[in-house]
């Protein structure tokens, strides 16, 4: 059932649009890009690594004390080494200290934003003591372990601690300056070969290891963010619905909530029609796209109704290039929408990018769809029960409380513009009891059907015409002077004189017609109906087929009606 569209322009894009427009191309950009991230963007990741830093930081501390203690004690108990002195304070005095104000860190509260750069500096001073202890001892068997010790700081640095790769690089560059300093200053003979040894190689080590944990890391990261966006998007979609005050409001809401936060130059639901193949129900259109308020100018394209039938019929996603000349996008896709009355809708959605070939979007896209779905197949059920509320299930009329609202609201403008014209009409046919008594229930029913049909061929779209029970009508006719009323009611007539076959009986039918003329006396529109029936049971009672108009003096007053009586 396709309606009016109903298009939303926003004034501006809003942050979340822009958000995941920019996790979506950072995902699909070179591995480089992802050193190279936008400051938010780099800011959310440092927070989410402090956190990973934090945690490791109060989950390991015991773990690397019981390890520093299994590493000194030994030598501490069993070496005899003359140089011991001196290997305990540059190798293990400075570790303990660290490790000290570690454990006293994670007793406190403390913001993890912190945890990074405690760790870089634990990772300074450690790696300075141990690097300058390994370079002051030489080849002495403390020296090796000293040495040893700095590749386990370096290796620890790179990709235990959980910090970024730039801050293990400096708090590494910077410990081995430290080490330089105090070597120049002690006058220690330097050793290029210990320094490559227990420094660079790991250095070099760590780097790639840091390097590859760092960019699978963000990676993680920005898909993880893509996921959330796309979640708080289908949230959104889900949502949609409460913020609307009708049901064309609540769908351009949920594409709203589609269009403005995906790199698309508009999105739309169309459903089957008949003149152009698609119509559209709702739309977004994105400010800077040429266009109406109601239609895109690519929409106007063969190619995008022919990608719209090709989804419905497949029942699967279809994409494809739009001609040259679409002015604003380049690429369109076709989502089918599965609504449970079995009604085909589809979503459709235009880029100016080839962005709809990634598996995971094209699976976002079919959760979207779900959605929507689910979300259309509401709204048909609420319009389906407001057309119920409203209209006679046999004929499709207005039932009688939709003809006494419109009737009061027919009223109200004739009292604003009292030249308006207003007229009721009361029908009541004069065989229809014959009918229903002799040939059955089924064939009043197409009697009924057949009049209505009948009626609303002779009269004008705006025209309210309804079904208040058993054999009655009613019309409301504005605008319309006397004569053209009558003109109109013997028209009606007219159409007596062609018989109405049910199965092997044709039956002529005739109504008897009561007319009341709106005024500003009138207190409801219940009023009026009551005078229009007074005129038509009055019309009945003179003659079949008759037509009255309510008089106030005479209640009512026979009009002379040309042709034949029955």
């Amino acid at each position: 059932m396709a309606t009016d569209s109903y298009t939303v322009k926003p004034q501006t894009d809003s942050e979340q649009r822009r958000q995941l427009a920019l996790l979506y191309r950072l995902l699909h950009a070179r591995l480089p890009v992802l050193f190279n991230l936008p400051g938010h963007v780099e800011r959310a990741f440092r927070r989410s690594i402090c956190v990973l830093a934090n945690e490791f930081l109060r989950s390991s501390i015991y773990g690397l004390i019981i390890l520093y203690l299994l590493v000194v004690s030994p030598v501490m108990l069993f070496s005899d080494d003359v140089d011991k002195g001196l290997w305990f304070w540059w190798a293990v005095f400075p570790i303990g200290v660290v490790l000290a104000g570690l454990w006293l860190f994670t007793q406190v509260e403390h913001k993890a934003q912190y945890v990074e750069q405690v760790l870089a500096v634990a990772v300074w001073v450690c790696l300075s003591g141990t690097l300058y202890g390994a370079l002051r001892l030489g080849d002495s068997f403390l020296g090796y372990v000293a040495g040893f010790e700095s590749v386990y700081i370096v290796i620890i640095a790179f990709s235990v601690l959980r910090i970024r790769l730039v801050m293990a690089l400096m708090a590494c560059l910077a410990a081995l300056v430290m080490a330089l300093a105090l070597v120049a200053v002690t006058s220690v003979i330097m050793d290029w070969v210990s320094i490559n040894l227990f420094f660079t190689a790991p250095l070099l080590v760590g780097l790639v290891n840091g390097y590859i944990q760092e960019s699978t890391g963000r990676h993680d990261f920005l898909l993880s963010s893509y996921q959330r966006c796309q979640t708080a998007l289908l949230r959104e979609v889900m949502l949609a619905g409460d913020r609307g005050e009708d049901e064309q409001q609540c769908l351009a809401s949920a594409l709203l909530a589609i269009g403005e936060n995906m790199r698309w130059c508009g999105v739309a639901v169309v459903s089957p029609g008949r003149d152009p193949a698609w119509e559209m129900e709702a739309g977004w259109l994105r400010q800077d796209v040429p266009g109406d308020d109601d239609q895109p100018e690519f929409w106007h394209f063969a190619a995008v109704h022919r990608l719209a039938s090709a989804a419905c019929q497949r029942r699967e996603m279809v994409a494809g290039p739009l001609p040259p000349a679409a002015p604003g996008a380049g690429y369109c896709l076709a989502v089918p929408i599965a609504i449970n009355d079995g009604e085909q809708s589809v979503l459709l959605c235009w880029s100016e990018e080839d962005q709809f070939q990634d598996p995971e979007f094209l699976d976002f896209m079919a959760q979207v769809s779900d959605h929507i779905g689910r979300f259309l197949d509401r709204i048909r059920q609420k319009m389906q029960l407001q057309y119920m509320a409203l209209h006679d299930s046999l004929t499709g009329l207005y039932n009688r409380s939709a003809f006494i609202e419109r009737l009061s609201d027919a009223m109200a403008r004739h009292r604003r513009d009292p030249a308006l014209q207003i007229c009721v009409l009361f029908m009541d046919l004069d065989r229809f009891k014959w009918v229903n008594d002799n040939l059955g229930h089924q064939a009043g029913d197409c009697l009924l059907q057949t009049f209505s049909e009948r009626l609303k061929a002779n009269f004008r779209e705006d025209d309210i015409i309804a079904r208040l029970g058993g054999d009655e009508f009613a019309l409301v006719l504005e605008g319309l002077p006397i004569a053209d009323v009558m003109t109109l009611v013997e028209r009606i007539r007219a159409t007596y004189d062609t018989p109405i076959t049910m199965g092997d009986v044709q039956v002529h039918v005739v109504a008897s017609v009561g007319i009341a003329f709106v005024s500003r006396d009138h207190r409801d529109a219940d009023a009026v109906l009551g005078e229009a029936d007074t005129a038509m049971y009055a019309a009945k009672h003179e003659r079949a087929g008759e037509c009255r108009v309510y008089d106030d003096n005479l209640s009512s007053r026979v009009l002379p009606m040309p042709g034949r009586h029955r």
